[in-house]
């Protein structure tokens, strides 16, 4: 699946530059993110089940380390120097706490999903951007891989503990339809929106890693899958929301053992996907630095297009890196001295840490859901609509507010609730109408002054 790999990462590309990749704008960044976790799932399972079935896992995490640190560190310091100064500047002006935090996460990678979803602190009290606290922002989807390869020994082995893996984090995907976004009223969190939890935030990829994983076992079965089993995650699976369609991800997990099987022996096809790997983590701060050059010198990109450009020189970039590190690393992690450099642990020792580290791995994200809608404060903006009755979604002659139609707003505003204007006006709901785009929700009082309250400004329910 090298050409496949490959492509991949060309559509990330073609994605962040926003240009085509030699006339093609592949299948989208965000597409292609997935894609790959669902191949990651599919690979780590067979590796766990068949080259590291009755190994020591710590053999599994020093393998997964050198396959990803060596060339993420490359692009980390191509990163610091074509952005040195806009990265300096940045750093200055984090909070000491969210320094170290900066430091840690660029140096080990894990967190980097995170800086998402947490409110990382800046000097000016405002909370950092995420793909900011990332010297090489693509960065993230590798602490997803590194957290998922974390648990994937303990998971992956078994064919039932695989399926219940996808199933959580179906479960987790559902449960993101009872959070109201976003949540600019909870301190510990950034104002955020959907895309934070069912894209950045790790347990978004349970059910990619999972779906890639379950072909695997699936592809390998002698006997018929369970009938019931089966039916059910289907149905689970259809009222899941995500970046990428059930019906796509299910399509794509059952597809990738039957194009492994017709790639596994074709040699041009594995060197081919040797370059997806630094191709991808490269390219980001290539196109930082091609990027003023289409406005200083845009003859060059008359013919050849920004993305191509970064393209060629990620894949150049990336096949001296396989010849001259990774070869000779790939080298090593198949030799006996790999498997003889390491002491066997004691399995009891073993056994408590990934025990302890499974737990908060999957129970942390259902935990953070819980406390945002236990304590998030629901706001809206009044539709944006203005004519002889209405001015930026406020009546006015009569007390009624527009909001969008939809589902949850129907369940939030309910008659009886009490919603908090912009002003400081606290008004009761005494009557809800449904129009085909809009509620009209009518409160008591005079009729409210769409100036000060309308759009953007936002409306709060309070109680």
């Amino acid at each position: 699946m090298g050409i496949l790999r490959l492509f991949l990462a060309m559509s990330v590309v073609a994605g962040h530059a926003k240009t085509t990749v030699f006339g093609f704008n592949g299948i989208g960044a965000y597409y292609a993110v997935n894609f790959f976790f669902i191949i990651s799932g599919f690979y780590m399972a067979m590796v766990l089940n068949e080259k590291y079935k009755d190994i020591n896992p710590i053999y599994f995490y020093k393998s997964r380390a050198l396959r990803l640190f060596p060339v993420y560190y490359i692009g980390v310091f191509i990163a610091i120097v074509v952005s040195f100064t806009s990265i300096n500047v940045f750093f200055n002006h984090l909070s000491i706490g969210a320094k170290l935090y900066f430091i840690f996460q660029n140096i080990f990678i894990l967190g980097q999903d995170l800086s998402y979803l947490l409110c990382i602190k800046a000097t000016s009290f405002s909370c950092a951007a995420g793909d900011s606290m990332s010297i090489n922002p693509p960065a993230w989807s590798l602490a997803v891989e590194l957290g998922f390869y974390l648990i994937a020994p303990y998971i992956l082995k078994s064919e039932k503990k695989t399926f219940a893996f996808v199933v959580l984090g179906c479960i987790y995907l559902l449960s993101l339809n009872r959070i109201y976004l976003p949540l600019n009223s909870i301190d510990f969190f950034s104002p955020i929106d959907i895309t934070a939890f069912n894209y950045f935030f790790y347990p978004s990829s349970f059910a990619f890693f999972g779906g890639g994983a379950l072909a695997y076992h699936l592809s390998k079965r002698k006997t018929q899958p369970h009938y019931y089993a089966a039916i059910f995650a289907i149905i689970l699976f259809s009222f899941t929301s995500t970046i990428m369609p059930f019906w796509h991800l299910l399509f794509i997990s059952m597809a990738i053992p039957v194009l492994f099987d017709y790639t596994a022996k074709n040699r041009l096809d594995r060197s081919i996907g040797e370059l997806s790997y630094p191709a991808y983590i490269l390219h980001f701060p290539i196109l930082v630095f091609l990027r003023p050059f289409t406005q200083s010198h845009p003859l060059y990109f008359s013919f050849i297009s920004l993305g191509s450009w970064v393209a060629i020189i990620s894949c150049i970039i990336g096949l001296l890196l396989y010849l001259y590190i990774e070869k000779n690393i790939n080298t090593y992690r198949i030799s006996e001295k790999f498997f003889g450099s390491i002491a066997p642990a004691k399995n009891s020792f073993i056994r408590a840490s990934t025990t302890s580290i499974l737990l908060i791995y999957l129970i942390s994200p259902f935990a953070a859901v819980t406390y945002i809608y236990l304590h998030q404060k629901v706001t809206t903006h009044p539709g944006n609509f203005t004519d002889s009755n209405w001015i930026k979604g406020i009546g006015r002659i009569s007390s009624i507010i527009l909001i969008n139609n939809t589902p949850e707003n129907i369940d939030r505003y309910s008659v009886g609730k009490v919603i908090k204007f912009s002003n400081g006006e606290a008004r009761k709901i005494v009557q809800v109408e449904p129009s085909e785009q809009f509620l009209n929700i009518h409160v008591d009082g005079d009729p409210l002054d769409g100036l000060q309250v309308g759009f953007p400004n936002k409306i709060e329910i309070v109680k």
